[in-house]
């Protein structure tokens, strides 16, 4: 007589729980590059500098005025401009300068590739606007920011400058 076979194996099952992706980009979650405002980093590249205005002073004080200015037709146009999109990120890393403006896609010209800088003055600094050879402009608004206008002058003339400056906190 013949020894009884064995049962079948039965497939290999894992028990407990599905194993969950780690924040930390553990096994089971690929090492996704780091981004600013959506837009993805480059290998090596840091934010130097960063600044989110996200518009709710300027809706207030369009606001006020429009609703002061109502009994005037000009007070509908105030009230206009107050439900507009008025956020503005302003981003420069150690590669380019980005520019965010409300829901318009990010615009941006990495640091060597800056054809034109153009400072717009009247009663001090208002505004810096860079161009490139495409004639793409990005126009910070730099009266009340004295960093921003050192920063985008400094790095539009030596780009290197960028590389040796610190890291800043910044929303991804």
């Amino acid at each position: 007589m013949q020894p009884p076979s064995p049962p079948p194996q039965a497939p290999w099952v894992a028990h407990g729980p599905a194993p969950t992706p780690q924040p930390w980009g553990g096994p089971m979650t690929p090492m996704a590059p780091p981004t600013v405002k959506g837009i993805p980093l480059a290998p090596g590249e840091r934010v130097v500098f960063y600044k989110h205005d996200d518009g709710k002073t300027t809706r207030i004080v369009l606001a006020i005025v429009g609703a002061l200015l109502l009994v005037a037709v000009i007070g509908v146009i105030f009230l206009v401009g107050a439900l507009m999109d008025h956020r503005e990120t302003i981003v420069i890393t150690t590669q380019r300068f980005i520019l965010v403006k409300g829901k318009d896609p990010p615009k941006w010209i990495p640091h060597g590739q800056v054809r034109r800088l153009v400072r717009v003055i009247k009663g001090g600094l208002r505004s810096i606007a860079l161009y490139d050879a495409n004639g793409l402009e990005l126009s910070f608004h730099v009266r009340n920011n004295p960093a921003l206008a050192q920063a985008l002058v400094g790095y539009v003339d030596s780009p290197a400058m960028a590389a040796q400056a610190p890291s800043v906190p910044y929303e991804a």
